[in-house]
């Protein structure tokens, strides 16, 4: 592989197994791939990269049609990341490359049956940061919003503070 800021690391799997049975004299059905691009976090400098080398990897599958619903083995759409500590430049899970240098990656990976998020229940288990609006928020953005208002007004019009 070769790793660029501007080039992504990425691959393509398979969207489902190889077929075992051949009918003679007839061209096997082409292969379908789902493209799988690696989001790499790190810090670029002119000599090196500090790269973190721990990736999540998460597949979904197309789900199947029957009365009990399971994994179908077809694959529906893949995203790597990888995650980066806070302080990225030590530690294990990141890494010190140079040009030549090998680059070994750690992966969790998770393969969700459905192409939606896991649900409990019938509410979906995990939904993200916040999805829901509060009192202190509004106050938040209200308050910020006038004191960016007020010093960016000073700064325009030459008042000192």
């Amino acid at each position: 592989f070769y790793i660029h800021n501007d080039a992504p690391l990425s691959c393509r799997l398979p969207s489902r197994p190889a077929p075992h049975v051949e009918i003679a004299g007839q061209k096997p059905p082409e292969r379908e791939y789902v493209p799988l691009v690696f989001a790499l976090a790190g810090t670029l400098q002119l000599s090196h990269l500090h790269i973190s080398t721990h990736l999540n990897v998460l597949l979904h599958s197309v789900p199947k049609h029957h009365i009990h619903p399971h994994d179908s083995g077809v694959l529906d759409s893949g995203a790597a990341y990888s995650t980066s500590p806070l302080s990225h430049m030590q530690g294990t899970a990141s890494k010190r490359l140079v040009i030549g240098d090998p680059l070994p990656l750690s992966f969790s990976v998770r393969w969700f049956p459905t192409p939606a998020l896991p649900k409990t229940e019938g509410t979906v288990e995990w939904q993200g940061m916040g999805g829901h609006i509060y009192a202190s928020t509004v106050f938040y953005s209200i308050v910020s919003f006038g004191a960016g208002v007020t010093v960016a007004g000073a700064y325009f019009l030459g008042v000192p503070l």
